[in-house]
């Protein structure tokens, strides 16, 4: 009979070979090139120019096998001395080390594996403390066999890496709460701070962390524990008075134009963290006892917060290691200079209007991610999510639980479709799947203590079967998975666009259906282009929207991002034509 523990490992084997399998028959994405170079020249040369709009960590973890190469560097080329991310990326790749491509590729792609694995284990043991180790693995199952992380954890992108810290930090926010052991503060704070470290966008998690500060006890069956060094009569202006110090001195480190020299500054916020920690560790720090006062409440839901703010920002320079040329020129926060410029592209769109159910928006819709979800979300996910939402309204016992959980899926959703206007794909809402998944484990133990345990193990096997059947038909399409819910899926590109459907991965399925028609000449109107030189097929012209009409004879390959790219484009081919072929 095999152990728990031993069925979490046969999942995570599962999980990688599926990951594994699917990726391999897939092209390279553009993004992933892109990053895969940026963080060879990050970890290798010290090189930070490269794909400023994302933070450096998990670009560095993929390079790493890079290290143990032989590689051409690609730095006596145009595209480098000029800047151009895209060109350098594919000269690296598919030219100076075109016999290594491959094995740089695949490398690269295991080491994105590890934040599977992280989230996999935080399911894992978040829902054992819940419902059980047993009823654990059903949501390790449905994460092992979602359409959704299947696609996106093996590639070479920031989504599942920021992913993965953040969801680790709200289980340790989790046990602050559970256990009143200020330690699970500071890792929080940490693991925010690689969450960042990943993906500048999940800046949107920090104000969510503060309202789960703000309500946790209360979640909890608890009332905020009273931290008595900071709040003692006689000593909390001290307190407030040091605290105030530290943050002008923070806000004139990010303004370091204005402060001068940033190696004071980072010393100075370096001192402010271990005053913090000082103040964790001091005898009878958290007491039992409930808080007396709204003050007293207040001022440990600040500290609290502050806390966890500081620590995740403390994390986030530590990836760039150029510390010589960063610190001493004033530049060791050069990721919040990129910061900036990702909020605004959020709040102002992408550089391409948003396609949705026929329509384009160059600011967005405010029910995009929404549908997106409904859409994209595996049925069984979306079943224990309904189920987890009646069990809120339904059951005190585990309505504390599931509010502590679900809370966070639903302010991310209403954050992100109201800030977030460059909507390009499910893979900005990744973060809220993780919950789900814990949730269904509180759900199953429900139903078992409740009705007993042939019904939980009945729901357990349907939701995992369910789950098992959609990964295997779906296979190795996992990026334009979608469920049937709101359309039929070869009518999604009808829909949805963008990463949703197409990132160019779909190029070698192309080029071995041509080559089962004999390789003929093709027309191509590709926004992936690249790609297709990259299979080796050589036999098509490309051709510009102006020349698709009646006169236009042969074979045409088009697609979805060309297809649904601006209002009114293709507009001849999309009334006279469907596509033969999907």
């Amino acid at each position: 009979m095999l152990g728990n523990k031993s069925i979490l490992v046969i999942l995570m084997i599962s999980f990688s070979i599926l990951c594994f399998s699917a990726v391999m028959k897939k092209s390279i994405t553009s993004d992933e090139a892109v990053h895969l170079t940026a963080g060879y020249e990050y970890i290798k040369y010290q090189d930070f120019r490269w794909n400023p709009e994302h933070p450096p960590l998990a670009k560095e973890i993929a390079a790493m096998p890079l290290l143990l190469m032989d590689i051409n560097a690609s730095h006596d080329t145009a595209a480098y001395f000029k800047g151009r991310q895209f060109q350098h990326a594919d000269d690296f790749l598919h030219v100076k080390n075109k016999k290594k491509s491959n094995l740089m590729l695949n490398t690269s792609r295991a080491m994105m594996l590890l934040f599977g694995f992280i989230i996999m284990l935080v399911i894992f043991f978040w829902a054992s403390e819940l419902a059980g180790e047993k009823t654990a693995l059903v949501s390790v199952a449905l994460f092992a066999f979602s359409p959704v992380f299947l696609a996106h954890t093996p590639l070479i992108t920031t989504d599942v890496s920021s992913a993965s810290f953040g969801f680790l930090s709200f289980y340790m926010i989790s046990k602050v709460f559970e256990t009143n052991k200020p330690r699970y503060l500071i890792f929080a704070g940490i693991s925010m701070g690689l969450s960042l470290s990943s993906k500048h966008s999940a800046i949107i998690i920090i104000p969510i962390a503060v309202i789960i500060f703000l309500i946790g006890p209360a979640i909890k069956n608890e009332t905020i524990k009273k931290v008595s060094s900071l709040i003692a009569k006689g000593s909390i202006f001290k307190q407030a008075g040091l605290f105030t110090v530290y943050l002008i001195t923070f806000l004139l480190f990010i303004n370091q134009s204005f402060l001068g020299i940033s190696l004071v500054a980072l010393l100075t916020v370096i001192v402010m963290a271990l005053h913090v920690v000082k103040l964790f560790e001091t005898k009878n720090i958290i007491k039992l006892q409930s808080s007396k006062t709204i003050r007293d409440y207040c001022f440990c839901i600040s500290f609290m917060s502050l806390a966890y703010i500081l620590l995740a920002l403390i994390v986030t320079p530590v990836f760039y290691f150029d510390y010589a040329n960063s610190i001493f020129s004033g530049d060791l926060f050069k990721s919040f200079n990129n910061l900036i410029y990702v909020l605004y592209q959020a709040s102002q769109g992408h550089r391409y209007p948003t396609f949705l159910n026929g329509q384009h928006s160059w600011t967005g819709f405010w029910q995009y991610y929404l549908f997106v979800f409904i859409a994209k979300a595996s049925i069984p996910l979306l079943v224990c999510l309904a189920g987890s939402i009646i069990l809120v309204f339904a059951d005190r016992k585990t309505r504390k639980s599931l509010i502590f959980l679900l809370l966070p899926v639903f302010i991310y959703m209403v954050l992100i479709s109201i800030f977030n206007k460059a909507q390009i794909g499910i893979r900005h809402t990744i973060f809220i799947f993780p919950f789900i998944m814990v949730a269904a484990a509180v759900l199953i133990n429900f139903i078992k203590e409740e009705l007993g345990a042939k019904p939980a193990v009945i729901l357990s096997l349907m939701l995992i079967v369910f789950q098992g059947i959609t990964a295997a038909k779906t296979f190795p399409d996992y990026i334009s998975f979608t469920n049937g819910l709101l359309f039929k899926p070869q009518n999604a590109y009808m829909h949805i666009s963008d990463s949703n459907l197409d990132w160019g991965q779909n190029v070698k399925k192309l080029v071995t259906y041509l080559k089962n028609l004999d390789s003929p000449e093709i027309k191509t109107y590709m926004y992936y282009q690249k790609n297709l030189d990259s299979t080796g097929y050589n036999n098509y012209t490309p051709v510009t929207e102006e020349m698709i009409n009646d006169s236009l004879k042969g074979i045409l390959v088009v697609d979805v991002q060309k297809y649904n790219l601006f209002p009114g484009s293709l507009k001849w081919l999309k009334e006279n034509h469907r596509p033969d072929k999907i």
